[in-house]
């Protein structure tokens, strides 16, 4: 009995330990698929995710980005880089320089069309046009030369300050222009005024007031021309200050000196159209009364 109930035990241990065996692989074999979702789920997240594989796909578009620009950097050299910013500071200059003889040879034009200047005053202005037309051009062929950025820096500098007649013929071929206006104006209205004295003389009832409108028109139309033919002779001599403060000074004051003239002969016109009108008007009932006569006349 006692080796019966000992080998009873002994076979029931047996049993017990495979079942417990039994068990712990059935434990494990349940918890290997959860350690292989987790390991999976660690790995997915490393390969795709923002991990150590997003930080290398990252890095690789990164620089595919930015390998060509530092191909093109290196691939400019420092004298290509200098020579390509003397190219476009020589573009700019030639430009400027273009745009201001364009600008002399309109003025030139301008100067030669008008018809109460002198010739020789026509000529002086013409000669010293012409000069700067040469020495710009003159620039303009350094500038395209210049090889540097220090010797076309002081080119493109000298274009405005070196070169003040274009500051300075401008407003002065202005002046001529208006004043050969006003002497052309003036000119017309005295023949006006002429005409005027005619039909006066021949009226049997011109008024005072419209002998004096005539002689208020000559006056007007008098000094309207000594007002433009002094702006003429106070600009036309005028030349470039180049740098000289004090030229500057003096041929900004004649410039102003000579629009005030303008101005002057400007409202003289004015004045001489007014007095014209007024003749007119006291002339109509005169004429009016003969035109009226010759009817009656002609009906006998």
């Amino acid at each position: 009995m006692t080796r019966l109930s000992a080998e009873r035990n002994k076979l029931m241990n047996k049993s017990t330990l495979s079942k417990i065996a039994m068990a712990a692989t059935a434990g494990m074999l349940v918890a290997m698929p959860a350690f292989a979702q987790v390991s999976a789920g660690v790995g997915a997240s490393v390969n795709a995710g923002p991990g150590f594989g997003g930080a290398r796909v990252g890095l690789e578009a990164q620089a595919s980005g930015t390998l060509p620009m530092r191909a093109r950097m290196s691939s400019t050299t420092p004298a290509e880089r200098q020579q390509n910013m003397i190219q476009r500071g020589q573009n700019r200059g030639d430009a400027a320089v273009t745009a201001r003889i364009a600008n002399l040879n309109r003025l030139e034009a301008r100067i030669q069309a008008m018809r109460n200047i002198s010739a020789t005053d026509k000529a002086s202005l013409a000669a010293t046009i012409q000069s700067q037309i040469s020495a710009m051009t003159t620039l303009q062929a350094q500038i395209q030369a210049d090889s540097s950025t220090t010797s076309l820096r002081a080119d493109l500098k000298a274009i405005a300050p070196d070169y003040r007649i274009y500051m300075l013929i401008d407003p002065q071929a202005s002046i001529l222009a208006a004043a050969d206006r006003v002497e052309t104006i003036a000119s017309m209205l005295q023949t006006i005024s002429g005409k005027l004295q005619t039909r006066l003389a021949s009226s049997a009832s011109a008024s005072a007031s419209a002998q004096a409108s005539l002689s208020d028109m000559n006056s007007k139309i008098a000094d309207a021309n000594a007002q433009a033919q002094a702006a003429t002779s106070e600009v036309v001599s005028l030349k470039p200050d180049n740098g000289d403060q004090a030229v500057m000074s003096s041929n900004t004051a004649a410039l102003k000196d000579a629009r005030a003239k303008i101005q002057a002969a400007a409202k003289d016109l004015q004045a001489a159209r007014a007095d014209a009108r007024a003749i007119v008007k006291a002339l109509a009932p005169s004429a009016s009364a003969s035109a009226a006569a010759n009817a009656s006349t002609s009906a006998r």
